[in-house]
């Protein structure tokens, strides 16, 4: 779910950039405790990608 988060993040090999599909399966791959994911998704907040920016949520 994460690896699929990050083609749609960054576009590219097929896949058209979505943030917000992207925030969907980073959350996913989050709540089902992969790390890289909560980084991924905490990256989507800090910076706003298809949502508010939240510092919070980011932390």
């Amino acid at each position: 779910m994460n690896n699929l988060g990050a083609h749609y993040y960054g576009g590219g090999r097929g896949f058209e950039q979505n943030f917000g599909k992207a925030m969907e399966l980073y959350n996913m791959a989050a709540e089902n405790g992969n790390r890289q994911a909560q980084e991924n998704l905490g990256y989507c907040y800090y910076y706003g990608r298809d949502t508010e920016v939240d510092y919070e949520k980011a932390l």
